[in-house]
């Protein structure tokens, strides 16, 4: 896709504090959109502004709504991955737990087999102890 900001550039041309006024849009917001700062701004004012911008002011916003998307994604990316490796981690904790609660269970009946094949280890007499 070849990139096009014309309508970005006409906006900025414009000037924050004209669109403010004709649009009834924060400054701040309209910097943040002006400067493609995505993550300041939640999805539905972004699409929203998109929508009134266009209308407002006759401009095309698509590659601005290509880019937004595209970044969102990659967002949305870097989440699943980090969620995932923390799954993993999770994971490879609770196989920790289970192999050594394997790791017990096979030492009690190694001591249990032992303990039946010679009953006579606790044998003791009282008369011994004295």
């Amino acid at each position: 896709m070849i990139k096009d900001d014309a309508g970005i550039e006409k906006l900025k041309e414009i000037g924050v504090d004209k669109i403010a006024n004709d649009t009834f849009i924060g400054d701040t917001s309209i910097e943040y959109f002006l400067n493609k700062e995505f993550d300041k701004l939640p999805p539905v004012k972004v699409y929203g502004f998109i929508q009134i911008l266009e209308k407002q002011y006759d401009v095309d916003l698509s590659y601005y709504r290509f880019e937004y998307d595209k970044s969102k994604r990659e967002e949305t990316s870097v989440k699943e991955n980090s969620t995932l490796q923390a799954s993993l981690d999770d994971n490879s904790n609770s196989s920790f737990m289970w192999i050594f609660l394997l790791i017990l269970v096979v030492a009690g009946a190694v001591f249990a087999w032992w303990f039946f094949q010679d009953p006579e280890i606790l044998d003791v007499s009282f008369d011994e102890l004295l």
